[in-house]
Order: C-alpha cells, then sequence, then structure tokens
C-alpha cells in the first residue's frame, strides 16, 4: 500500500496493495476526510485530515489473513498563481529595465529577460533569463491577493556560466520592505526553489542577488508557483452519549468518542470543553482543555468526554466541545443530554435553650464535611415564639444547589425567668383585724420584670397576725402577694 499526502482536488488514486494469496478489502478510519472503495481500493478524498487506510485479507483454512494500514494526510486544495513564460504576449527581449505582464501582474525585469535560445532552460518555449550583473532583479509590482502558502520554481544555469548565489525575498508592505525567504544557486543540471511562507495577507515576491560586478553569470527560472494561503480546515466526526454522575464524583468516560483531525494547520488543535466537562486526547490526561499537535501541518486522534467531580448539580442540554486552531473556522462535538445528582449529606441542629426576655443565641448544626470549598448559603431557623416553652430548630433557608440535605430538627427552649415580688409592710393596731385576701393591691415592689413588661396589681394574702386578738409582735412573712395582674406568669 502507498497512501501519500494528497490534498483535496487531487484524482481519486489506488491504495496499491497486493496479495498472491485471497482478495483484498479496504477501509477508512475516517470517512469525512477520505473514502475507499471497499473492493477496488480506490480513494477519494474528501476534506483535510488524517485517515487510516487499512487494506484486509482474511485467512481460510489453508493460509493466514493479514491487514496492512497505511496514514493518509490530506491537504487543502491548492489555489494559487503560476508563471509560466507561455503567454503570447509574455515576452521581453532586452536586459534593461521594464515591466511585463506575467500571468495577468505585473513583473519588473531589471538586467533580465524572456530568453528562447537554446542554452536557455526552458520546460516550454520560453523562461526568465537573469544576468547575473549586481543589478540583476526581477519583481512583482503588485501584490497576489488570498495570501502566500509557498514559493516554487525550476531552476538551472544558462549554458556554461559560472554561477552565484541568488536571493528568494517577499514583501507584505507593497514592496517597502522585504524578508528573505531563502537562497540558491542555479547548477547544470535542473533544481527546485521551494520555500513555505504562510502569509495570511497580500503579498509579493522578488529574487535578486547579492552579489557585485557586471560579468554574466546567467541562470533561466521558470515556472514559477506562489500557492495562496492554505485554507485549515478541522474535521471532527462523532457525537458524545450521556454521562450522568454524583457531585463530588468525575463521571467515567462517555461510552462514545470522537475523531479529530486537521490539515494544512499552522498550529495545534485546541479542544475546549464547556463548563461542568473535561476533555482528553488520551483518555487518562484529564482538564478543561486538550491538545491535538499537529506536525507537518496535521493532527489527528481521538477526543474523550467526562462530567467533572465539581460539576454543578443538574441537567446539561445543548452542550458542545469547541475544537479550534489558528487560521481554522471553529468546529463543535455535540454532547447528549448529561446529569449530576446532588451529593447527599445530613445536618443536625444543636439543641439550644435561652431564658424568657433574653436575646435568641445563634443557631448552630453539625453537618459531614462539605465537598471541595463549598459553604451553605442562607440560615437555619426557629419556630415563632417567646413565650417559655419548647420551640423546633429547623432548616430554614440554609442549602446548597449541589447538595441533597437532609436536616434534623432539635429543640429550642425558653426557660422561666426568676421574678421577685415583694409586698409593702403592713401595721395595724391590736384589736384590729386585716381581712384577706385583698385584690388589686399595689402594695408591692418587684424586680426581674422584662423591659417593657408591668405588673399592675396583685393580690395579698394575711397568713398570720392578722386576727384582732394577735399580740403586738412583728410577723414576718406574714404578708404574701400573687396572682399579680398585668403578666404571663409561665414566664
Amino acid at each position: 500500500m502507498q497512501p501519500a499526502r494528497k490534498k483535496v482536488g487531487d484524482a481519486v488514486f489506488s491504495a496499491g496493495a497486493t496479495t498472491t494469496l485471497g482478495t483484498i478489502s479496504y477501509s477508512s478510519s475516517n470517512t469525512a476526510v477520505a473514502t475507499v472503495n471497499a473492493s477496488t481500493g480506490s480513494i477519494t478524498l474528501v476534506a483535510p485530515g488524517v485517515t487510516t487506510i487499512t487494506a484486509t485479507v482474511t485467512g481460510t483454512a489453508n493460509f493466514t489473513g493479514t491487514t496492512a494500514s497505511q496514514t493518509l494526510n490530506v491537504g487543502a486544495a491548492s489555489a494559487g498563481y503560476l508563471v509560466d513564460l507561455e503567454g503570447a504576449t509574455e515576452t521581453k527581449l532586452a536586459y534593461a529595465s521594464g515591466d511585463v505582464a506575467l500571468n495577468g501582474i505585473s513583473w519588473n525585469l531589471t538586467e533580465a529577460l524572456i530568453g528562447t535560445e537554446s542554452n536557455d532552460y526552458k520546460s516550454g518555449v520560453r523562461s526568465i533569463r537573469l544576468r547575473g550583473y549586481a543589478t540583476s532583479v526581477i519583481s512583482m509590482v503588485a501584490d497576489k491577493s488570498n495570501g502566500i502558502g509557498t514559493i516554487s520554481f525550476n531552476h538551472q544555469r544558462y549554458g556554461t556560466d559560472s554561477q552565484i548565489e541568488w536571493v528568494v525575498e517577499y514583501s507584505t508592505d507593497t514592496g517597502s520592505t522585504w524578508t528573505s525567504a531563502g537562497t540558491f544557486t542555479a547548477g547544470a543540471s535542473a533544481g527546485t526553489f521551494s520555500a513555505s511562507l504562510n502569509i495570511t495577507g497580500s503579498g509579493r515576491i522578488r529574487i535578486r542577488t547579492a552579489a557585485t560586478g557586471s560579468s554574466n553569470r546567467r541562470a533561466n527560472i521558470d515556472n514559477i508557483l506562489i500557492t495562496d494561503y492554505p485554507t485549515t480546515l478541522i474535521t471532527a466526526s462523532g457525537s458524545f452519549a450521556a454521562v450522568s454522575t454524583t457531585y463530588g464524583t468525575a463521571s467515567a468516560a462517555s461510552a462514545t468518542t470522537a475523531t479529530v483531525t486537521g490539515g494544512s494547520l499552522t498550529a495545534n488543535i485546541t479542544a475546549t470543553a464547556p463548563t461542568g466537562f473535561q476533555v482528553s486526547s488520551d483518555g487518562s490526561t484529564w482538564g478543561s482543555t486538550a491538545t491535538f499537535t499537529q506536525t507537518d501541518g496535521f493532527a489527528n486522534g481521538t477526543l474523550y468526554l467526562r462530567l467533572a467531580a465539581n460539576a454543578a448539580g443538574g441537567t446539561y442540554s445543548n452542550q458542545v466541545v469547541t475544537l479550534s486552531s489558528t487560521g481554522a473556522s471553529n468546529q463543535t462535538v455535540a454532547i447528549a443530554n448529561s446529569t449530576v445528582s446532588r451529593y447527599p449529606i445530613t445536618v443536625g441542629a444543636v439543641a439550644t435553650n435561652k431564658v424568657y426576655g433574653a436575646a435568641d443565641p445563634a443557631l448552630t448544626y453539625t453537618n459531614a464535611s462539605l465537598l471541595f470549598s463549598d459553604t451553605f448559603s442562607g440560615s437555619i431557623s426557629r419556630t415563632a415564639g417567646t413565650n417559655a416553652g419548647t420551640y423546633t430548630i429547623q432548616q430554614g433557608t440554609l442549602t446548597n444547589a449541589n447538595y441533597d440535605i437532609t436536616f434534623l430538627t432539635n429543640a429550642f427552649t425558653i426557660t422561666p425567668k426568676a421574678l421577685s415580688i415583694t409586698a409593702n409592710n403592713v401595721s395595724k393596731a391590736f384589736g384590729v383585724t386585716l381581712t384577706s385576701p385583698q385584690t388589686g393591691s399595689t402594695a408591692f415592689t418587684s424586680s426581674g420584670l422584662v423591659t417593657g413588661e408591668s405588673i399592675s396589681s396583685v393580690t395579698i394574702t394575711y397568713t398570720s397576725g392578722a386576727d384582732s386578738g394577735a399580740a403586738a409582735d412583728t410577723y414576718t412573712g406574714a404578708v404574701v402577694p400573687s396572682a399579680p395582674v398585668g403578666i404571663n406568669t409561665n414566664n
């Protein structure tokens, strides 16, 4: 098999496999780049990129089958500007400086002419003859559009003249400055000069010598080909099947992969994953991007996909991986709808209490460690109420979209506040009776009330010394206040 480097637009060609036994069948690993007739091996080029052409001979009872494979690099179709000097008006018979239109672009030929003599090397009937003087130069006086990919031409010395080095230069600023593309020296037999320039904008070419003197050191040039800046193409085939995981764990790789290839590249191909996903070019090293390295303008490989461990919980719809390279149109690879489930976590409220009338203490909770550097938003809360009693500490607004929270409630207890009510001292004369209970009494003092609360009255009860016959004495604790009015006595 002999698939070689080709370009889009080249004729159909044969894979060239041979066998002395059995029948050969053919296949292409990337039909987006090239197809092959399974029985004849005829290869048709489709798009720039890389594919593998495989020839298979199936084994029989009498001999062992075999396969042979060859990588096929396909570049972009070539287009450009050719000077072959064969146009009827493309003539210049003298060395004196003058302009001549060559295939639609004007060139200046100084100490150069278009030769037709037998000593002039040429592939047709004419070629350019450079005289070899210090001032010998041929130069485009107008730019070529569509950029410059490569320049190439044939050269050979004129007759038996001694030779000098010639310099090939290009300009991208209408001839104000020139940059060397390389040098050549014409020999006794035909040679080829070739250089890759890869100029994206308009440009022009000139060929001159750095030698001095004014003796004949003549050389012929023919078939000057200046190709357009190549169209860089990326081809992607395949799509990614759905993937799923639980937040905190990377998913397994998608069950399907994509084939990535490119031709006429000037830079590597970069695959960029959408948010929440990771890509890989080898199935083991994962990241937000993956690189397919180009060699001689070609890149080829398999693209893998998975959900990242820190992908947010939810459904990922209408997502694509983007393939890009300098000068190429971006390509995308579709991803089937994929899901990330929330990570289960248990959060438990810590039992808390306070005394009636005091400010609520901070409510706290315990939980298994959150993943990564995650935090909760919002806060836990308790059921409303200010009176002494037991309330429930609940989840409130505590949340994180990546977690499935199981919340364990607990008690928030308000205990009664200590309150002291002291009745005013009472005195009476012997023989007087103090009647009790006495409701609506204001003969008392209090301490421990919550700000904003007050006692309007109490009931006074006498326990001893209140009878008319009670002996003159001091009866400590005999005046007892109770049933305060204006407050909740449960607090």
